[in-house]
């Protein structure tokens, strides 16, 4: 078998959906499945990741006018009709030529206008978050929360589409899976990690609020433009440790500090699976809907701004043990792929 991928990365968009397919695409080359990537090499990117894992990544070359970029600056915003017909057009050159059975994306660009097309050429799954456009496609997954009817009705237009919706299809790295033997008793420090952007520099407002208090390690992402910035908060501060730098896990971090400060990303699917104590401040107005959810089930922590941070209450914070991770077990991949396998 063989089934491409349709994902982006950039300053933009973040590294996010890069390495949740990244860790679907190893648990299909477990079983022998060839899989490419289909990328643009937007700003940002990180193309280059792919290939250290040693997937195949083919270059759809875009030229976007100057209207289509202020679409692009806004990833939550679905592309127009032309720019994703085009896409389809590289697209399926692709599909074509590899011979491909599946065809999975990871775009919220892109809509049952590319889709529809796509399908002409192989079978469709789509990973998606939002729930605010048209699909089009043989398989749909969203992991957040189990879709109401009304979204299936009117969101899904393939009425023979499968859907696996709800948190045991979360799509993390096998390595997150908590094994209670090996369980370490937590300390009273904290990581901070904030995604691969951060555009609205979250990790600098909560270091001024940690300064001088804990013990405070801080990683920084891959698309981060603020490292003199707040170097310069740190230079003065040895209780601050600064990092930059690609993780294949953050494992080690969610399992050994007492407070986990993360944005509502995929990193906070990882620290449930872990077992940390997470304290998650959302960065749009869709992770907020997550979160709260997650929080009323006593899973995370939750402040809907840092601006609610203080001393008194990450000590606070930091004394709490959340549920551990057993409405994640970071088995996901392994349903899907036993899915897409059953419909193939």
């Amino acid at each position: 078998m063989n089934i491409a991928i349709r994902v982006d990365s950039s300053n933009k968009i973040g590294t996010g959906h890069i390495y949740r397919t990244l860790s679907l695409a190893e648990k299909l080359k477990e079983k022998k499945i060839k899989v490419i990537f289909i990328c643009q090499k937007l700003p940002g990117n990180i193309v280059d990741l792919i290939k250290k894992k040693n997937f195949k990544v083919k270059i759809i070359n875009n030229l976007f006018s100057q209207s289509e970029k202020k679409i692009l600056n806004n990833h939550f915003k679905s592309w127009s009709y032309k720019m994703q017909v085009n896409d389809t057009k590289k697209t399926n050159l692709i599909l074509n030529k590899n011979k491909c059975d599946w065809m999975i994306v990871d775009h919220y660009g892109l809509s049952e206008i590319w889709e529809k097309r796509v399908t002409k050429q192989s079978k469709v799954a789509v990973i998606d978050d939002l729930f605010n456009k048209k699909h089009f496609c043989d398989l749909y997954i969203n992991y957040h929360n189990k879709l109401a009817k009304k979204y299936k009705t009117n969101l899904l237009t393939n009425r023979e589409c499968k859907i696996l919706d709800g948190l045991k299809y979360v799509m993390i790295n096998n390595k997150y899976v908590n094994k209670k033997s090996n369980f370490i008793k937590k300390n009273k420090n904290i990581f901070i990690y904030m995604g691969g952007v951060d555009r609205k520099k979250m990790a600098i407002k909560i270091v001024n609020k940690v300064k001088n208090h804990f013990n405070t390690t801080i990683l920084l992402g891959k698309n981060s433009k603020y490292l003199k910035e707040i170097m310069m908060i740190c230079k003065k501060n040895k209780f601050i440790k600064i990092i930059k730098k690609n993780f294949s896990s953050l494992k080690y971090f969610f399992e050994n500090y007492g407070l986990v400060i993360s944005s509502g990303g995929l990193s906070m699917y990882e620290q449930i699976c872990c077992g940390a104590n997470s304290l998650v401040i959302p960065q749009n107005k869709y992770q907020k809907k997550i979160c709260n959810m997650l929080f009323k089930k006593g899973y995370i922590n939750y402040f809907d701004t840092a601006n609610r941070i203080n001393i008194n209450i990450l000590r606070k914070l930091i004394k709490l043990n959340k549920k551990k991770g057993n409405i994640i077990d970071g088995f996901g991949n392994d349903r899907i792929l036993k899915k897409i396998i059953s419909i193939t």
